[in-house]
Order: structure tokens, then C-alpha cells, then sequence
């Protein structure tokens, strides 16, 4: 109101300026010169110069110490600050973003979508701000319109909002054509060569090629999670880095037994004998049984149960003869030496020791597993042999011997129960806490270790530790044993019986062929193959 008062009289004042003005002119000349009207028409200049600067006032500006987003925009009108802003805030802010991969360069674009930038806080401030601004003058002036005089001390944030679903669906599609899927672990077919590389002696190989696993290879992606937050980071600065881009590995998946336990069906439709077979993993608890439960004959590979029904009943120190037999038993399959052992296991008594051991096999989980007498024959336990039980689907007829039986799984998993006790766990140590100890399982492994039977599980893989028991009889050969191997360690528990006559030289050859499968499972073959 004060302003439009103050115009009033200047108004008036205009018009008694125009009056007098007329007035003059009104006058008869008093001379013939003209300079009373030079000053008339000065005068109606100046009138009419007032009258605009005074009507038509300088444009607003804003007050001095006003800042929006860090820029000092004091002293500008809104249209001069909204272009400031513009220029060195706003286009900055919608530039793509660079991305580094390796040597290669990669825009990703900070479009609305990602990047919404809301400048209305800053308009509307400044809007508040120019309704107050100040008159340029206080009454009348000449010459050019004044500073304002108001000062302020503002910075008004600018507003950003980043849409990180929609960055990361930009990002996830930028970074597919670089993505690559890992490779699983596949299986190739080799000869000779390729097997004496791997360490392996390939007599056994009869000219035939075997199947082998071929590592998996493993993936790789770009680091979207990482990159996202590293983009979030530069999408608000106006100066802006670079962000580098990093490569994830992929892991392939977890090796699947069924790729073995397929591999190994095939292999054992390609055998003109029965075959079980029974593989453990160690490492990750896990199994793979091919008529595994299948009864054969038990022949010397029970001999694993007589050793450890005899630790049982051994008190230390041992003999020296109970050693000799240990290790004849163990190392050299001496039956003799089983034999006295038994009777060892029953405290004198052979049979009682058999049916001791026996009970102690039921005990652990393993039903389908004794032997009725020692090898040389003599009297038997009372109640063996046990009734036979119907056979299972998927189990196969070997005519096992009916005082002598054991299964692949049962002799698998008791080397199953032997490993554990010798690293302080499992079965045995529960069930027989009173008569084994771990020092003894890790005795009885090392027994093991020394078989000088080289001809079956031991030939299909590298010179490696290998604790097992082989057994053979006319019609049926068999070899268990724990594999200590780079890529884990595992049970592997084969029998191979073929009517009436099993060749020695072939079975073994079988034999070792599916010991190097099951061994190249767990220790496949570089991708160079």
C-alpha cells in the first residue's frame, strides 16, 4: 500500500509537471527565439523517462547470500538463476554415467527413469523470495535502479531421487552379453596316453577307451550389486569419476552323484559278469549304489569284520604273534592267520568269535554280512548260516556261498564306520566305546594300506594311499578299500561274480576300470582334455 501511496503523488506531481508544460506553451512568445520551448520539450522528456522507471520498476532479483543446490544465485533474476541452475547443476546431472570395463568404455544413462531430479523446492523458495524484494528506491531518484539491500544466508538442497529397481534392471541388462554360464562336470572318453598322464598305469585298458570326468569350469558375471552402488554414489555429483567394473566368478554346481552312478550303469550293461558296486563320499556324506545290495560270496574281504572283532577283544600290548597275524591277514590275505584271529575275537573260540562278530555287524546297520566257520572249515556257530532273505528288487542271483556272504554296501559302509572312528566319530566309537578306541581304527587303516594286492582297485588309480581288502574265489572276485585322493576322500566297495568261472586277469581289469571311473569323479581331468 505504501508503494502505490508514494506512486499517487508522483502521479500528481507528472501531471502538474505536464500543466505547467502547457501553460508554457499556451503563452504568446515574448521574442521570436524558440528556446522557451527547447526547455518545454526537455522537460517532457524527463517526463516521460520518470514516469517509466518509476511505472516500470527493475525486475526483481534475488537477495545476496541466497544459494541453491551450492550455487550462489544472489543478485539474479529467476529467470538468470533458473538458467544458472540449469547449466551448471542440472545438465551435469543428466549426462550418462561412465562405466570402465577393462580397457572398454560402457554410457549408462542417467535418464528420468533412473535419475528424477525435483527442482520444485528450489522455484518455489526463490518464488517466496521475489515477492518480497524490496523497492530498488526509497521516493524519487534519477539513474539507474539500486541494489537491494537484503541479505540472506540459504542454501536449498536440490532434491534427487534414484530408482534403483529400474538401475538395476539397466545394469542387469548391460551386463548379460558379458555373462558367462559355468560349465558342469562332464565325462569324455580316453586311451592310454591320456590315462598314463593322469598317473595311472593303463595295462588294464585292453585297447578299449574309459570313460573319464572332465572338470567343471567355472562362470563369471559382472558385479551388478557393486556397480549399482558405486553409480548411486556418482549420480549425484556433478563432477563425475568413472566407475570401474569387476567380474564375479561363478561357481559351478555341486558335482551330482547321478552323473557317476550314470556313468557307472553304463559301464556295468558293457560287463558280461554281475557287478555291484557301492561309492561314498566322505567328504560330503553321500552315496552312490549300483546293485549294491546284492549278496555275493564273502570270501577274504570279510576278513575287514575279523580284523575288527579281534581289536575288539585284543588287550595291548599285542603279541608278537597276534602281529605277525595282523599283518599276514591283512597284507597278505593269509587265511591261516584269519583263523586264529577268529578265535582271538572269541577270547579261544573261533566260532564265538564269528557269531560275536557277526552280532556286531547287526548292530552297526549291516544284516546281510557273516561267515559261519573258518576258512579251513570246522564247526559253526549256533544258528548260522541265518535265514536267507528274499531278494530285493534290483538285486541280482550269485550264487553266494551259503556260509560265507557280504554285500557291497555292507562292506562299504564298515570302512565307512572304520574312517570316522579313526577321526574320533560315528558307530563304532557309539556303539562299542568300551572295546575300540581311535588310536585302534587308525591302526587298523594303516594295516590296510599295506595290501599287496596291486591288481584291482589300486591299479585304476595314481600311486596314492589306499587302505583295502581284495577278495577272490573261483567265481567271484571283490575289492573294498578307502581312497585317499587330492580331490577327497571316499569308499569304494566293488564285487564282480560270473557263473562258474571268473578269469582273474579279466575281473581285475573290470575292477580297475571302475575304480578309475569313481576316482576321476572326485578328481576330474583339467578342461584341456
Amino acid at each position: 500500500m505504501k508503494r502505490w501511496h508514494e506512486r499517487s503523488w508522483f502521479l500528481i506531481f507528472l501531471l502538474f509537471i505536464g500543466l505547467v508544460g502547457t501553460l508554457a506553451r499556451s503563452q504568446p512568445p515574448a521574442a521570436p527565439q524558440r528556446e522557451p520551448f527547447a526547455v518545454v520539450g526537455h522537460v517532457l522528456r524527463v517526463q516521460a523517462w520518470l514516469a517509466q522507471a518509476y511505472l516500470h520498476p527493475a525486475e526483481p532479483r534475488l537477495p545476496a547470500g541466497f544459494a541453491a543446490a551450492d550455487l550462489p544465485l544472489g543478485g539474479l533474476t529467476l529467470e538468470e538463476a533458473e538458467a544458472w541452475l540449469e547449466e551448471k547443476c542440472l545438465a551435469p546431472l543428466r549426462k550418462p554415467v561412465t562405466l570402465r570395463l577393462n580397457d572398454e568404455t560402457i554410457l549408462l544413462d542417467a535418464s528420468e527413469a533412473v535419475l528424477h531430479i525435483d527442482t520444485a523446492p528450489i522455484r518455489q523458495r526463490m518464488e517466496a523470495l521475489l515477492l518480497d524484494w524490496p523497492p530498488p528506491h526509497e521516493g524519487i531518484y534519477l539513474g539507474s535502479a539500486l541494489e537491494p539491500t537484503l541479505r540472506v544466508s540459504e542454501n536449498v538442497p536440490l532434491l534427487l531421487e534414484v530408482d534403483e529397481a529400474v538401475l538395476g534392471a539397466e545394469l542387469e541388462a548391460l551386463a548379460e552379453p558379458y555373462r558367462v554360464a559355468p560349465i558342469p562336470l562332464t565325462t569324455t572318453t580316453i586311451m592310454s596316453a591320456s590315462l598314463a598322464a593322469a598317473g595311472v598305469d593303463p595295462y588294464w585298458l585292453d585297447q578299449q577307451p574309459v570313460v573319464a570326468f572332465v572338470a567343471p569350469i567355472p562362470g563369471r558375471r559382472l558385479d551388478v550389486d557393486a556397480a549399482q552402488s558405486a553409480v548411486v554414489a556418482q549420480l549425484g555429483q556433478r563432477q563425475r569419476a568413472s566407475v570401474p567394473l569387476d567380474f564375479l566368478e561363478v561357481p559351478p554346481l555341486e558335482s551330482d552323484l547321478a552323473l557317476l552312478e550314470a556313468a557307472l550303469e553304463d559301464q556295468l550293461a558293457r560287463i558280461s559278469a554281475t557287478v555291484g558296486i557301492y561309492v561314498y563320499d566322505l567328504q560330503a556324506d553321500r552315496e552312490v549304489a549300483v546293485h549294491a545290495g546284492t549278496i555275493f560270496s564273502g570270501a577274504s574281504v570279510m576278513k575287514i569284520a575279523i580284523l575288527l572283532q579281534a581289536y575288539r577283544a585284543l588287550d595291548e600290548p599285542l603279541t608278537v604273534q597276534v602281529k605277525r597275524d595282523l599283518e599276514e591277514m591283512m597284507i597278505n590275505s593269509d587265511n591261516a592267520a584269519a583263523n586264529r584271529l577268529m578265535a582271538v575275537g572269541g577270547e579261544g573260540d573261533a566260532p564265538q568269535g564269528l557269531q560275536r562278530m557277526t552280532e556286531m555287524l547287526r548292530r552297526l546297520g549291516l544284516p546281510d554280512s557273516y561267515l559261519c566257520n573258518t576258512y579251513a572249515g570246522g564247526p559253526r556257530w549256533e544258528g548260522c548260516p541265518p535265514e536267507p532273505r528274499p531278494v530285493e528288487a534290483g538285486e541280482l542271483e550269485t550264487d553266494a556261498d551259503e556260509v560265507l556272504q557280504t554285500t557291497p554296501r555292507d562292506m562299504g559302509r564298515l570302512l565307512v564306520y572304520l574312517y570316522e572312528c579313526s577321526a574320533g566319530w560315528g558307530p563304532l566309537l557309539e556303539e562299542f566305546a568300551d572295546t575300540i578306541t581311535v588310536a585302534e581304527c587308525q591302526e587298523m587303516i594303516g594295516l590296510m594300506q599295506r595290501n599287496a594286492d596291486v591288481n584291482r582297485l589300486v591299479s585304476g588309480v595314481p600311486d596314492l594311499p589306499v587302505a583295502h581288502k581284495s577278495g577272490w574265489i573261483d567265481d567271484m572276485k571283490a575289492d573294498a578299500g578307502i581312497v585317499f585322493s587330492p580331490g577327497g576322500d571316499y569308499v569304494v566297495s566293488i564285487f564282480v561274480w560270473q557263473e562258474e568261472f571268473l578269469s582273474e586277469r579279466q575281473s581285475n581289469h573290470w575292477i580297475a576300470r571302475l575304480s578309475w571311473m569313481v576316482y576321476s569323479f572326485f578328481n576330474p581331468l583339467g578342461g584341456g582334455w
